[in-house]
């Protein structure tokens, strides 16, 4: 978490939002050819492409977001679809792995969807993920979704060159199209609002899960020095009897620990790696997701076991330092 979503959240934005651009701007239908030969003209555009959403229904009446695009191959986000491929011909349809799982559907499966009363046979080409709808989305070309129904307005993905501010660019295009535009949206300043919860979020939840782990450490180490000082207390006062320090016998009882602590947290990290994107997908189910592909950092998992080992070493350390107040004296009160 700390790795895919607080130091960058790239990974995870990808992961929830899908595709990203800079703006989008819905026109009516009628102005697109207009629209286009004005963003291909500006030298501010990197790239333009269809991307609209809409609802179509599925298996009698059962809701699903479609999202439209002309050439899936232009996406930003090709990672959206994690099993199969994106739809390339007409009758072919991307539908979301959590509606496909609960419907029991699966890639090369034939669907039938419905949009403004006509049916149409959709051949299932592979599964997506992404919360938009929460689970119950499809991609599809907008040829495809033509065979169904005609669009009266068309929303269109903008990437824009580094220097120019997305606001401007907007507003321009509302005054150059006037009605003909319906809606402007900068996206990236939306998702920066939509990541800035996010990660407010994880971060609290993984200041919660350290602050537990240190707990956990410490009361282990607690009950295990307090166990080892009262069984050895009698060692301890003949090591002091021959010469031993208090350092040196707090050292001594710390290091005797660490052959256990760095086992563990080897033992830890190691399946901690290997379940961290089940665990993910998990807990992100419920809004659409059955699959995680978060980057495990190699250096990340390093210095993790160093700083775990370090701590459970400085622990163990504060909490021999009770062997002060053992004194060989009382060897010879036969205690």
């Amino acid at each position: 978490m700390i790795e895919n979503v607080i130091k960058d959240v790239t990974p995870f934005l990808l992961m929830v939002v899908g595709e990203t651009a800079d703006s989008c701007i819905n026109v009516k239908a009628e102005s697109e050819e207009d629209f286009l030969r004005e963003l291909n003209g500006d030298g501010r555009v990197e790239k333009a492409y269809l991307y609209h959403s809409l609802s179509v229904s599925h298996n009698g009446g059962v809701e699903l977001m479609a999202t439209l695009c002309d050439d899936f191959s232009k996406q930003n986000n090709q990672g959206v679809v994690f099993k199969g491929r994106f739809p390339k011909y007409d009758n072919e349809i991307t539908i979301a792995a959590k509606y496909a799982k609960e419907n029991g559907l699966e890639i090369g499966d034939e669907i039938e969807i419905t949009a403004n009363g006509t049916q149409e046979t959709y051949l299932i080409c592979g599964y997506t993920q992404i919360s938009n709808n929460l689970g119950r989305d499809c991609l599809m070309t907008r040829r495809g979704y033509e065979r169904m129904a005609t669009l009266t307005d068309a929303s269109y993905y903008i990437n824009l060159t580094e220097e120019t501010d997305i606001d401007t660019f907007n507003l321009e295009a509302e005054e150059k199209f006037d009605v003909k535009v319906n809606a402007t949206v900068n996206i990236d300043t939306t998702i920066k609002a939509t990541t800035d919860v996010y990660i407010s979020l994880m971060t609290m939840i993984v200041t919660a899960v350290l602050a537990l782990s240190a707990i956990i450490v410490v009361f282990v180490l607690y009950l295990l020095v307090r166990t080892m000082l009262n069984c050895k207390i009698h060692d301890y006062r003949i090591m002091k009897a021959l010469g031993f320090t208090t350092g040196q016998l707090v050292l001594q009882t710390a290091l005797s620990f660490m052959p256990e602590a760095i086992l563990s947290v080897e033992v830890g990290l190691m399946i901690s790696s290997f379940i961290i994107n089940p665990l993910t997908a998990l807990f992100l189910s419920g809004i659409g997701f059955v699959s995680c592909t978060f980057h495990v950092p190699v250096g990340f998992i390093v210095f993790a076991a160093i700083g775990l080992i370090l701590f459970a070493f400085l622990t163990a350390c504060l909490l021999s330092l009770r062997i002060r107040k053992i004194t060989p004296k009382a060897l010879f009160s036969g205690e």
